[in-house]
């Protein structure tokens, strides 16, 4: 549904969610990170869930109170919404990591030309004082991302080293962060001497994860190879490898020379990673990497261009070879064309693909490995025109699940389902452990694709938490009947400026797509209905006739069925529906006349024909008798058509097929 419509529609219909998520907090500042998967929200083993976020209460573009935001459920409530920071000074794009028995909030604070990192420790697991550490400010950089294995207070850090970055920092606490045992040490293999490119736009493009001595870093841009350094000696100098996840076919590539894989003079386009990872470690020390897929192609004359027509997740594990592609290509409007209903704008959340932002978590107790993403849903932007140049789609959270160790996974399912009522879901983070059968996850959701920096609004943010169970998951063929659109559709309660719809209702449907269009002009309009019903109290044009088809939603598989048949009526004044017993049309279907019997009442009626898109036909209308018309049609392409008769004030439809 889209937005602008959404607001005029929901004055009439109810307006309904899916999601069972829970508000936890808000925030004005709406950017929670420039691309990996941030340390968000941690599920502890008692069922308590610890989250946190970037936020800010500040409606300017100051946002002068910006911070790390926290709130905790205690095994039955969450605290009250969160409204000041967990730092003292401003920071921005904040995480929190358990460190033994408490949790450390790390972010990054800029002072004169200066980078440092904040870290903030509270005294307990759930505990809202916060104190900062004696070795706060001392690691160097900006946008952070940490771990601290489970039951140690061992902090590995990575930093971007400036802004742009030239490098990436690595440094590690052995007591919390109290003091570093090894401080802003320059990793390594991310030069023009291993093939990446200047790492200018790698804000954020990068994961670290650790299991023992085993330190892994994941990095990667658009334009360089993905890559995953890994140190088997605590990130110790000289314990470092690296290891190629996604071998992007060109080194330190800017664009100055043309993407012709196969040596053809003909430009190929490139799958790569979209800056967007994902990185956790199950008990056995497999590594699993996740990166959102896109395309990328160059003429050669020093840029190259991003091509957002593809859908799908980049896996990795320990052993492969190299990344595969997780398929997540859903046709959501039944047209064909996956990304026709796509907005014109897909730049935002700076080069997030259609599916991006990836979110893992791992089930101890069978091995299950789930999978979390965002992805653009068709005919979503508020101008109901994806090819306007102000179109931009909304998201939808995804999930999968693979048993085999990422080798095969279930058919993505529909987590939120509230793109189509205009809220877009963003910044997926999910705890990188199943506790008691429950992916934890929290997330931002608005009205508005992008964020401010790209030109929205500055507006309160919801922060999200849903603890989603194997159900929401469920890899079943969906129980309503998605092959075809509901039939028994008709019209009552129809006045001059509205009517009430009907259609048979289909088992199980999740939704319907109701599709309205004027008979006497270009008009189309498209809404959402949750029952088999739909009541329009004042939008309508009296004396003029309407048409309506409905489609059959399975959100279960992300299937949309065609549209049903058309069922046309006309407001009052002049009566409504159509009454075909009135009228006698034959034969039917017809080649090349098709004759009319009206009514006694009828007699001198305007007879008309009509194609299924409201055009009129050129067709010649012969009087044989007083009540009895023929209408030549021997010209006309095969095809259903609308036969209208005006008289006697009434309207009457009939649906005649010429083969």
């Amino acid at each position: 549904m889209k937005k602008i419509v959404l607001l005029y529609l929901c004055s009439f219909i109810m307006c309904a969610a899916y999601t069972q998520s829970t508000i936890i907090g808000t925030t004005t500042y709406d950017v929670q990170t420039n691309n990996g998967s941030k340390n968000h929200v941690i599920a502890h083993d008692d069922g308590t869930i610890s989250a946190a976020w970037t936020g800010s209460t500040d409606a300017t573009s100051a946002f002068a109170d910006r911070g790390t935001f926290y709130n905790y459920y205690d095994g039955t409530d969450w605290g009250a919404y969160p409204t000041t920071r967990v730092e003292s000074v401003r920071t921005g794009f904040g995480e929190i990591t358990r460190v033994d028995d408490h949790e450390i909030a790390i972010s990054h604070y800029f002072t004169g030309s200066v980078y440092t990192i904040q870290i903030f420790a509270n005294d307990a697991i759930g505990g809202t004082t916060w104190t900062e550490t004696a070795g706060s400010d001392d690691v160097s950089g900006l946008w952070a991302f940490s771990d601290c294995p489970l039951g140690t207070d061992d902090v590995y850090i990575i930093t971007a080293n400036a802004n742009p970055p030239t490098a990436l920092y690595f440094s590690r606490s052995d007591d919390g962060g109290e003091t570093w045992a090894v401080l802003n040490y320059t990793l390594p293999y991310l030069t023009s001497t291993e093939g990446i490119p200047s790492i200018g736009g790698a804000a954020d493009s990068y994961q670290i994860r650790v299991n023992g001595a085993d330190v892994y870093v994941l990095f990667g841009m658009v334009n360089s190879d993905l890559v995953l350094l890994h140190s088997d000696d605590y990130g110790n100098d000289g314990s470092w490898e690296s290891i190629t996840v996604l071998d992007f076919p060109y080194d330190n590539f800017t664009g100055a020379v043309q993407t012709d894989i196969d040596a053809d003079l003909v430009t190929d386009t490139i799958g790569t990673a979209d800056g967007y990872h994902e990185m956790l470690i199950t008990d056995d020390g497999t590594v699993h990497v996740f990166s959102g897929y896109i395309r990328l192609y160059s003429d050669g004359f020093g840029f190259y261009t991003l091509n957002f027509r593809a859908s799908g997740i980049w896996h990795w594990s320990s052993g492969m070879a190299g990344a595969d592609l997780i398929d997540t290509e859903i046709d959501w409007s039944g047209d064909g064309n996956p990304y026709g209903g796509i907005g014109y704008v897909t730049f935002n959340y700076r080069n997030a693909a259609v599916s991006s932002c990836p979110a893992a978590s791992w089930d101890a107790s069978d091995g299950r490995l789930y999978l979390l993403y965002t992805m653009k849903i068709e005919y979503t932007d508020i101008y109901d025109d994806p090819l306007n140049f102000s179109a931009e789609s909304f998201r939808d959270l995804f999930g999968m699940y693979s048993d085999d160790g990422g080798s095969t996974w279930t058919t993505p399912e529909n987590l939120t389902n509230t793109a189509e009522s205009g809220e877009e879901n963003f910044f997926v983070c999910a705890s990188d452990r199943v506790i008691d059968g429950k992916v934890h996850a929290t997330w931002q959701q608005d009205d508005q694709p992008g964020h401010f920096n790209e030109g929205d609004a500055i507006h309160t943010n919801n922060i999200l938490h849903e603890a989603f169970t194997e159900d929401d998951f469920a890899d079943e063929v969906p129980a309503c009947d998605a092959t075809v659109g509901p039939g028994g559709l008709y019209a009552d309660g129809i006045s001059a400026t509205g009517a009430t719809l009907h259609w048979d209702a289909v088992e199980l449907a999740s939704k319907y797509v109701v599709n309205i269009f004027r008979l006497d002009a270009i008009y189309t309009k498209k809404t959402g209905s949750y029952t088999n019903s739909l009541t329009i109290p004042a939008a309508l044009i009296p004396e003029t006739t309407y048409g309506f088809r409905v489609k059959t939603v399975c959100y279960e598989e992300g299937i949309i069925s065609p549209y049903g048949p058309v069922y046309y009526f006309t407001t009052a004044p002049l009566k409504e529906g159509e009454f075909g017993q009135q009228i006698n049309v034959y034969p039917n279907p017809a080649q090349d006349i098709v004759n009319v019997e009206l009514g006694d009442n009828q007699k001198g009626s305007i007879i008309e024909l009509y194609n299924m898109l409201g055009e009129k036909m050129n067709v010649t209308v012969t009087n044989v008798e007083e009540t009895i018309s023929s209408i030549d049609v021997h010209s006309l392409p095969s095809g259903t058509y609308l036969l209208k008769v005006t008289g006697n004030d009434q309207q009457i439809h009939s649906r005649i097929v010429i083969e």
